[in-house]
């Protein structure tokens, strides 16, 4: 299993072809593992009706092989309600 962990991103494009075509790619058909929600990208991800499922079937749907999908912690509270 490879952990792939990417910050900073731009926009929401960049996310996936770095998850696709980076991480997938080069290790398939490894199993990869997925983390994303920094509260830097939340400049595009904030914009969504609901990002973790909107990012997470994106990202499942792109890559060839299983995969983990990891929102970060720090902002969980940003997209999951919690009583």
């Amino acid at each position: 299993m490879i952990l792939a962990m990417i910050n900073l991103i731009e926009k929401m494009s960049d996310m996936f072809n770095e998850f696709d075509d980076y991480w997938a790619d080069y290790f398939y058909p490894n199993t990869v593992v997925f983390q994303f929600g920094y509260p830097s990208d939340k400049k595009w991800w904030g914009q969504l009706n609901n990002p973790y499922k909107t990012l997470g079937d994106s990202i499942a749907n792109r890559v060839k092989q299983q995969c983990g999908l990891y929102w970060v912690d720090f902002t969980l509270r940003d997209v999951v309600e919690v009583d």
